[in-house]
């Protein structure tokens, strides 16, 4: 049975350039939308799913989200080839999906039923088993985060320097990333079909209200960390001075304390670094735990680092907590107003989340 699916097929939809600023009812808004906004830097964005309900102005209901798709925002490396990967198996099942070159990787939509009620573990488990099957890693931001959104093709981006573009399957399978890169110099608008398949992802072993796949990185073996020296940390032109009042505080506490460190990892996890070129890397869990070594005095760092029990502590950590923190799927970044509840706040700047909100 053929099923009605396409990216734009439900609404309401809410639109950013990046930022949200309006709510569209039809693909006639959508283009009235890319007109205004089509040569912003940050491009035009569209909410990966439809609402019901909204609880403030351009902020949805998350609960009330219409889940008819999984997205895969894949920029690793070997973007390519993962996706290739997956999908060969999605075509052995005939399940439907379509896919974009993001500008440096790949936006994959995979089509579900969207009958389930754990909206967001949902998600989470799908694209966990995703990730373990094919072994590959996701920005852990993307993880069970429904309400994503995701740049429209034919769009330029700036910061890559190339259009997003929509992909056909023979380009997907046959082209090198090099040749995609060259293709989206400019738009692209493909003359055959970019939507394959007939059949939904059935999601009812994965619509469970807990996370079946905890953890999402692969497991850190304390032998085998290798601790980065100053002058490689210094290499990587991380821009400390760009992070929240908050996270720069902790960053200069030599004795931070256990929830202390757990946001600052779960930060530095989780937040895409943008350099001063534009560039933008996910930060490695050598360089997180190498940075908690160079911010913490010697006495910290050993009880962190070790198993020894110094006097007025309890026996040292040996890294566990870290270790959790950097792979645990439910552990996620809190709010501001969490964060001045732990009195980890050192002044008001007027933002509500430290990752995802700005002011």
């Amino acid at each position: 049975m053929t099923v009605e699916w396409g990216l734009f097929t439900d609404f309401p939809r809410i639109m950013g350039n990046p930022f949200r600023n309006e709510i569209v009812y039809n693909i006639d808004e959508i283009n009235t939308y890319i007109k205004k906004y089509k040569m912003s830097y940050g491009g035009v964005h569209i909410s990966v799913y439809s609402y019901f309900t909204f609880v403030d102005t351009f902020e949805e209901d998350e609960e009330s989200a219409l889940i008819n798709k999984i997205f895969l925002d894949i920029d690793n490396d070997d973007w390519l080839e993962i996706s290739q990967n997956i999908d060969n198996w999605l075509e052995i099942y005939d399940i439907i999906r379509t896919y974009n070159m993001s500008g440096k990787g790949i936006h994959f939509f995979i089509g579900c039923d969207s009958k389930i009620i754990n909206k967001k573990k949902a998600v989470s488990n799908f694209q966990a088993f995703i990730m373990k099957k094919f072994n590959f890693q996701l920005d852990p931001s993307n993880i069970g985060d429904i309400a994503r959104t995701f740049r429209i093709n034919n769009i330029f981006n700036y910061k890559r320097n190339r259009y997003c573009i929509p992909l056909t399957r023979k380009i997907l399978h046959t082209y090198s990333i090099e040749d995609i890169y060259k293709l989206a110099e400019k738009p692209f608008i493909p003359k055959e079909t970019t939507i394959y398949g007939k059949k939904l992802i059935d999601l009812t072993k994965f619509d469970r209200n807990k996370y079946l796949y905890e953890e999402y990185t692969p497991k850190i073996h304390i032998d085998t960390i290798k601790i980065l020296s100053k002058e490689d940390l210094y290499k990587l032109k991380i821009p400390f001075k760009k992070f929240p009042q908050c996270v720069q505080s902790w960053l200069k506490n030599k004795e931070l304390g256990f929830i202390g460190r757990y946001l600052l990892v779960v930060y530095l996890r989780d937040q895409q670094i943008k350099r001063d070129d534009g560039s933008r890397v996910i930060l490695s869990n050598n360089v997180i735990i190498s940075i908690l070594k160079y911010i913490l005095n010697e006495t910290t760092w050993l009880h962190v680092s070790t198993t020894t029990k110094l006097p007025g502590h309890n026996v040292g950590e040996n890294l566990l907590p870290i270790k959790k923190a950097l792979t645990k799927l439910t552990y996620k970044m809190y709010s501001c107003k969490q964060i001045k509840d732990c009195g980890l706040c050192p002044q008001d700047c007027g933002r509500k989340h430290p990752i995802y909100e700005y002011k």
